[in-house]
Order: structure tokens, then C-alpha cells, then sequence
């Protein structure tokens, strides 16, 4: 069974901007949002410590999947 190719629908520079000042936006919020105590710092600490081989982009990434993670495995795995 041969499988159609889908085709890639281009988005227009007013979809491109849009979507960037959503993602902008959330992150302002988020950013705005992540520490209001001490508590919260060392717990993102905390949880940073758990995966010190990751980089902090991969590390936020993993506890916005999965908060609490104690442990991930890798591509090969």
C-alpha cells in the first residue's frame, strides 16, 4: 500500500506573527509565574539537581512533560 505524500501548507506572515507573539506571551507568563517563594526556587533547584547531565532548555522541557520526574531515559533507550 503506497502511502500519499501530505503536503506542507505554508504558513502567511500574519499566521507567523500571530503564533509567535501566543508563544511569547505564555512565556512571559510562565517566566512571570515560575518562582513567588524560596520553597519554589529550591524545589526547581532540587529538581534540577536530578538531571545535572541535561541542559537547563532539557531540563525545563522535562519538568513541563512530566513535573515530580525522578528519572528519564535516554534516546537509545
Amino acid at each position: 500500500m503506497k502511502k500519499s505524500k501530505q503536503s506542507y501548507k505554508k504558513k502567511s506572515s500574519e499566521k507567523v506573527k500571530e503564533e509567535i507573539n501566543r508563544l511569547t506571551e505564555g512565556m512571559k507568563k510562565r517566566i512571570s509565574n515560575h518562582f513567588h517563594s524560596p520553597e519554589q526556587r529550591k524545589d526547581y533547584l532540587d529538581f534540577m539537581g536530578k538531571f545535572h547531565r541535561y541542559s537547563p532548555c532539557n531540563t525545563a522541557l522535562i519538568d513541563s512533560q512530566f513535573p515530580g520526574a525522578e528519572a528519564v531515559g535516554s534516546y537509545a533507550f
